[in-house]
């Protein structure tokens, strides 16, 4: 479970930065 919420957390963040861009 910890690992799937990581990597939700990073997907997010990958797609703020795109975002912000």
């Amino acid at each position: 479970m910890i690992g799937s919420i990581l990597e939700a957390i990073i997907c997010l963040q990958a797609i703020r930065d795109l975002g912000q861009v």
